[in-house]
């Protein structure tokens, strides 16, 4: 009678399977496959199933990165990439199961993060820092105000109104003389063309607009003042119709700034009755030139407010003044 076969057993197989693995299960040494994955008398070790390519998070993030500072080397304004837009690391799920240390999916790498960040600093060295305000009115405290947050600017912009019916400019030129950065000026209907000019023409910083303009740091800024249209104040405003603020708006550049101390008509330009007093000739300038940022006052009820009118950003910058990014 012939004898039953044996099972083919090397030693070194009957050794491995007594032992135990680092995880506790009972296996070949060193794996993390468990005793039963092994049939004795064969070699038919289970591979782990494969779970296809892993995304190259890595390369996504530099192509993220790298499309952002394309994008900013040509002039383009694009919003700098956040953290929690840029893909995330994989996680080693085999790992985090037997202890090991799990990726926070919400977190990326250091180096990633560094990237981020000095992305959001070349925008902010790039782009520079304006203070505009209008319709101080003689008062001297926002005045002193004013110069303090002119330290975090590259310079100034007035939109006129500086005094109060004629009176007053000398002592608020006076105070506002201290900002030492360069400040464009336009009159508002509280002063004139010549009595602005006059007050500052001692101060080779500052720059009296009206039907004209003036290149700061490389930017065009055109400038008109008054009231426009006409106003009902009386004799003591400088007013001008909306058939004079055509011609004069006749040589403004495109692209650039344009300081208006009036607003364009039906933005920021409503009274406290709910009336629209803005400018026909300046809103029809808005649409033709299209200036990058339009700059005013003189509605003291629209102090503050922000609007757009055919992607040009028009502000009533208001007596506390506002801090605004150029481009």
């Amino acid at each position: 009678m012939p004898r039953p076969r044996r099972a083919a057993l090397s030693i070194g197989a009957i050794t491995a399977i007594d032992r135990r693995t680092p995880h506790g299960h009972r296996g070949i040494a060193g794996s993390r496959m468990p005793a039963s994955t092994f049939k004795l008398g064969r070699s038919t070790r289970r591979e782990p199933v494969s779970q296809g390519p892993q995304p190259c998070w890595r390369q996504q993030h530099v192509r993220l990165l790298r499309s952002h500072f394309r994008n900013a080397t040509q002039g383009k304004v694009t919003p700098a990439p956040q953290s929690a837009a840029l893909p995330s690391a994989p996680v080693n799920r085999q790992r985090a199961r037997h202890g090991g240390p799990r990726l926070e999916a919400d977190k990326l790498p250091l180096a990633f993060n560094e990237a981020v960040n000095e992305i959001k600093r070349a925008h902010r060295r790039s782009r520079m820092k304006i203070l505009a305000f209008s319709d101080v009115h003689r008062d001297l405290e926002r005045c002193n105000a004013l110069v303090n947050l002119a330290d975090n600017v590259d310079f100034v912009i007035g939109a006129g109104d500086f005094g109060t019916a004629r009176r007053g400019l000398k002592e608020t030129i006076r105070v506002l003389s201290r900002i030492q950065k360069p400040f464009a000026l336009v009159p508002g209907n509280s002063e004139s063309l010549e009595e602005l000019q006059n007050e500052c023409a001692s101060f080779e910083n500052m720059h009296v607009l009206h039907g004209s303009a003036a290149t700061i740091k490389g930017i065009s800024i055109f400038g008109i003042g008054g009231g426009i249209p006409v106003t009902p104040f009386g004799a003591w405003s400088y007013d001008f119709s909306e058939e004079e603020a055509g011609d004069l708006l006749s040589a403004c550049p495109k692209g650039g700034i344009l300081v208006s101390h009036s607003p364009p008509n039906g933005a920021v330009d409503i009274t406290s009755s709910g009336k629209h007093i803005g400018s026909t000739a300046i809103l029809r300038a808005i649409v033709e030139k299209q200036p990058r940022l339009c700059i005013c006052g003189h509605v003291h009820s629209c102090a503050g407010m922000k609007t757009s009118i055919d992607g040009t950003l028009v502000v009533n910058a208001g007596p506390s003044g506002m801090i605004l990014d150029y481009p």
